[in-house]
């Protein structure tokens, strides 16, 4: 036992009582307080535990990983549906241009620019170009 500098009566009124004590006393006192008691082996409840809890962290950072890539892939597929859409919006936007300006063209080139003209022009542009088209 330790006791401190400052209290000297402390320490003779504990080593009297311990010398006062048979030794029965003695020995019950350090098999309750000294004593060690050593476990062999692994008891299976206790590995049954560290397996389970290992096992449901790994099964919950498995099902997390597996939702987050669901989602991704879900929001990639939208993704390529709107650049297919923007792709095929501008193709159209292109062809349509291309389209326009040979009309202009070739309504320049009927030289008559009367109204009548133009319109028989036009039209005959568009049959025309159906035509190819097709």
């Amino acid at each position: 036992m330790a006791i401190r500098n400052d209290w000297p009566e402390l320490a003779s009124i504990i080593n009297k009582t311990l010398n006062a004590m048979q030794p029965e006393d003695h020995e019950a006192i350090r098999s309750r307080w000294l004593s060690i008691r050593y476990e062999y082996g692994f008891r299976f409840v206790d590995i049954l535990k560290w397996t389970l809890g290992a096992a449901l962290i790994a099964v919950t950072i498995i099902a997390l990983i597996l939702i987050w890539n669901r989602r991704l892939q879900i929001e990639n597929k939208k993704r390529k549906q709107a650049e297919y859409g923007i792709k095929s919006s501008l193709k159209e936007k292109e062809t349509l241009f291309q389209d326009l300006g040979e009309v202009v063209r070739r309504y320049l080139r009927c030289g008559d620019f009367k109204k009548d003209s133009a319109s028989s022009c036009f039209f005959s542009f568009c049959n025309c170009y159906s035509r190819s088209a097709v």
